[in-house]
Parts: C-alpha cells; structure tokens; sequence
C-alpha cells in the first residue's frame, strides 16, 4: 500500500485482506458488496441539517423537540407504507406539519418545508476520503465483483449514485424498496453470481443472527461459531472465553437459560439454530450489559462427551476441545 492512502483506504485494504475473522482466503471471495448512503458517501448529515430547518419553520407551534418526536413517530408509522428515502421523508414533513400545528400549517411554511425537502433530493454523494482509492486498489485486482447493496427510492438512489462519481469501479447496483423489515433477505442474480440471504433480522428488541453452513463447519465451539459469523459490534476473546461488545462484556445465554463460557464452549456448531444479539437488553436481560442468546436444537435423547486439554510449550499454547455426541434422536 502506498503511504498517500488516507486512513479509511489503509485501515479498509487491511481488513479485507488479513483480518483473522475472514473465514477463507481473499483468493477465494467472488463479490464484496458495499452499503451506500453514511458508508461511501454522507447522508444522515443532510437529513438532519434539514430536519433543524424544519423545526425552525414550526416553531411557532411546538418546540424543537417536540416537533422532532412526532417526526419521527410519523415516519415510523408510514415506513410499511412508503418505505424509505429522501422521497419518503418528504410526505413525513408535510403530514406531521399539518397535524403538529392542528392544522393551522400556513402554505407559505409548507412551501418553505417542501423546499428544504427537496434539498435531499439533490445530495451531492460526495464520497468519504479514502473511499476512491480503496475501490481502485480492488477494482485493479480483478479478483472481485463490486456490488453496491443500498435501500431506499430507486431513482433517488440510482442518481446519487451517478452523482458520486464511483460507478466505474462497481459491477452492480442494487436498490431495494423493502420497507417491512430491516430483515436482510435478498436473491439477486448479479450478471454471473447469485447472492442469496437471510442472515440478520432485527427485531423489536434483538437481532438473530443465523449462521451459514460453511461457518458451522470452520467452527468447532459456540464461540468460534459467533467469531466466525463475524456479526458487527462484537469482538470474540477465544482465549478469555469473553465476547465484548460496545457495552461491555455479553452475559451468555443458551435458550434462554444463563450459561458458562465452558458450557458455550462445548456447543457444537451445528446444534445452534441462530444466535439473538441484544444489543440493548430488556425484560428478563434487562440486569445485563449486552446478552448473546444460543438458541439450540433441544434433544429427547443423547448426551454430550467432552474432553479438554490445554498444551503450553514455551510461548506457543494449544486449547484442544473434542466433543463427541452420542445418540442425536430430536
């Protein structure tokens, strides 16, 4: 890598390339897919620079905060419905204003409102620094296919693509208007590759997250499986049989029932349906920091053998854990 490369370039080329939780070699990765908006270029600024016009222009009839809430009340409730982006947020503004203000809104402030509004319409999709040259260094390569996965109003989305500047360096862009769920489920066939998802879905209080096949094979404890799923926020400790998150240490869950690292440590892989990620936990979490939950095939019948030893020869050190299942009748 050259020096010149800003930090973003630098810090991106060396997890893609020798990051341990890269579960094969980078020979052997087809496609990098890329979100879009607050990933290669700002977006979440311009959102709320124009929501702070707009409390402006509703002063008159609720503070700042007040006026915020029921916005973003109001979006939530229209999300199943308009789904997301710039276009979305705009009808957001109008209705809240009219019932914010008990319908006293006058035209003149919704003239103003629309104006504001239609400033998203025009991002310039300035990208992050950094963001050109870690895609040249890969388009250069021509190992990958370069996908862009974004969510939103295709046409807003498309253009502000074209605004970047970046689309000689991607294969693909991909739009997708699903508003029901934040649930990543996709099957898009991209030129030669098909990519095909159901990984992550957010729930109310939770994200489950279900483990591919092949990460079940490269895994040989609970806590491998959840290094290997590589799932945003947390950072597996194998040897500390700790996993963090930006909250602190995660209590460990097994159906729901508290477990020990060594219990975590001597699941098999391939008994654990999903893990649940409470980032924020409530209810029976609520006493715990963050809370990963292994939700595991339950058995009528059947044990666990479990034998363990730890080899230390100077500075190198093995953790050697063999599990053997007797009968798996479910």
């Amino acid at each position: 890598m050259k020096k010149k490369l800003s930090l973003f370039a630098r810090l991106s080329w060396k997890k893609l390339t020798f990051t341990k939780n890269i579960l094969r070699p980078m020979n052997e990765i087809k496609l990098i897919a890329f979100d879009a908006d607050d990933t290669l270029w700002g977006c979440q600024s311009y959102f709320d620079t124009v929501e702070r016009a707009y409390c402006e222009v509703l002063a008159p009839y609720a503070d700042a905060a007040k006026v915020s809430k029921a916005l973003f009340a109001t979006e939530s409730a229209n999300m199943p419905l308009l789904g997301y982006g710039s276009k979305a947020f705009l009808i957001s503004l109008i209705e809240n204003a009219i019932n914010i203000s008990d319908g006293k809104v006058k035209g003149d402030e919704l003239a103003l409102i629309l104006g504001v509004g239609k400033e998203l319409l025009r991002l310039p999709g300035r990208p992050f620094d950094g963001v050109r040259a870690t895609l040249a260094k890969l388009k250069d390569l021509g190992n990958y296919h370069l996908v862009v996965f974004t969510k939103g109003e295709l046409l807003d989305q498309e253009s502000k693509f074209e605004r970047s500047g970046l689309r000689p360096y991607f294969d693909d862009i991909v739009t997708s208007a699903i508003a029901q769920s934040d649930t990543i489920y996709s099957s898009k066939s991209l030129k030669e590759v098909m990519v095909t998802g159901k990984l992550i879905q957010q729930e109310t209080d939770h994200y489950n997250c279900i483990p591919t096949n092949k990460q079940r094979r490269h895994s040989h404890t609970g806590l491998e499986l959840v290094r290997n799923m590589m799932i945003t926020g947390l950072d597996v400790n194998i040897e500390d049989g700790k996993i963090l998150t930006p909250a602190g240490p995660a209590t460990l869950y097994i159906n729901g029932r508290e477990a020990s690292f060594r219990e975590v440590q001597g699941l098999r892989p391939k008994d654990v349906i999903r893990v649940e990620y409470y980032d924020i936990p409530t209810g029976k979490y609520a006493k715990d920091r963050a809370v990963l939950n292994y939700v595991v095939k339950n058995y009528t019948a059947g044990g666990y053998t479990q034998l363990e030893a730890l080899q230390t020869v100077g500075f190198l050190r093995g953790d050697y854990n063999i599990l053997e299942f007797g009968i798996s009748l479910v």
